[in-house]
């Protein structure tokens, strides 16, 4: 059995009373509004979906690490400003070398 499974496999040994997540996060538009995956039979269905699969790891991943909506946007105005920082460098570089050539 795949590794990926094993803790899902886990949670739902015993059908009478399984262990399901009580942590989910509501669906999302970065995840494309997926909820979490809650039985293996859910696993398998999506196993050869390897967009659907990969958003199920990051929604786990996001879970077990406790990342936070305001974290993510944090991390998303931290982005941008990196983005915008190197753009302003690169502008700098291009004016100096005009400069140097003109």
């Amino acid at each position: 059995m795949n590794i990926f499974y094993e803790p899902c496999n886990y949670n739902t040994k015993n059908t009478a009373a399984p262990i399901l997540k009580n942590n989910l996060a509501a669906p999302i538009k970065a995840y494309m509004y997926y909820a979490e995956c809650q039985t293996i039979e859910e696993l398998e269905a999506i196993q050869n979906d390897s967009r659907r699969f990969r958003l199920e790891c990051f929604m786990i991943r996001e879970r077990l690490s406790g990342v936070t909506p305001e974290l993510l946007n944090s991390l998303d105005r931290y982005a941008c400003n990196c983005v915008l920082a190197a753009s302003e460098k690169v502008d700098q570089r291009k004016k100096a070398i005009y400069q140097l050539v003109n």
